[in-house]
């Protein structure tokens, strides 16, 4: 059984990145426009954190700093922030995935 994603984290989503859906909804958009999957992998942990957000917040002071702390520059970081809270507190429900498909042509 499949747990259903935390509302938090659902409305995130929706109101962030609105095609962000899950692996087999993309495969049924994927299948729904003639394409056959062919493999899917998911990102590990380690991506997110190692390589995206932690060198993102490593940036952040640097950032406000040539923004002369703008409230537009201020509103980013928080944004970014919230986000980053949110994928450390609901990791087990964010994955970001690659799809290898392709259209079979008939012979």
């Amino acid at each position: 059984m499949t747990q259903e994603r935390p509302a938090e984290l659902e409305e995130h989503w929706l109101n962030e990145y609105a095609e962000v859906d899950t692996a087999s909804a993309k495969v049924a958009q994927l299948e729904a426009a003639g394409y056959t999957l062919l493999g899917y992998f998911p990102l590990p942990e380690r991506c997110w954190l190692d390589n995206y957000y932690r060198p993102l917040q490593a940036r952040f002071d640097a950032f406000l700093d040539a923004q002369n702390h703008s409230a537009a520059a201020r509103d980013i970081v928080a944004a970014e922030q919230r986000e980053i809270s949110l994928y450390e507190r609901f990791s087990a429900y964010v994955s970001y995935g690659f799809y290898v498909a392709g259209r079979l042509h008939d012979a």
